[in-house]
């Protein structure tokens, strides 16, 4: 399969409905939807193929309902997106807060520079967030909280 072109952008209320149906769709977290948290994987400069968001709560923020339509997936649009809300996030915005994800599939995200947190050390947003989803988003697998090392070289 050919690698396709892509292009990650701020997400527009072009796109915005289609972010909410894909994230229906995928069964991610569909609370406090703010379209300019979103950053936006568009293929042929139109197309939407995946979307993502940091959501900033008081003491840290949170890489949330990332996700790539199924057509689109093994590109490398999901770690794009990702870092791209990373980089923005961190140098463009200059925030200093911690960046946590609650996942299902820790080894992908420790690619992207994050580190599985055991102790009961994170902040309560994220506490709430994994009883959420543990809760209201149930799946066979374990979920686990994970911090953004930002000494990463991976970024």
């Amino acid at each position: 399969m050919n690698k396709i072109n892509y292009s990650i952008v701020p997400c527009t209320e072009n796109y915005f409905e289609q972010v909410i149906k894909g994230i229906e769709i995928m069964q991610l977290d569909n609370r406090e939807l703010k379209m300019n948290d979103f950053w936006v994987a568009l293929v042929e400069n139109s197309i939407l193929a995946g979307f993502g968001r940091i959501r900033k709560y008081t003491n840290a923020a949170e890489v949330c309902s990332v996700g790539v339509f199924e057509k689109y997936r093994n590109n490398g649009i999901g770690k794009s997106i990702i870092q791209q809300l990373i980089y923005n996030f961190t140098i463009i915005q200059k925030n200093t807060l911690p960046i946590y994800v609650v996942t299902i599939i820790p080894k992908y995200f420790e690619k992207l520079g994050f580190e599985i947190i055991k102790e009961a050390s994170y902040p309560k947003e994220i506490y709430d967030k994994w009883l959420y989803c543990v809760s209201e988003l149930p799946v066979p697998e374990e979920y686990v909280i994970m911090r953004f090392n930002h000494l990463s070289p991976n970024l």
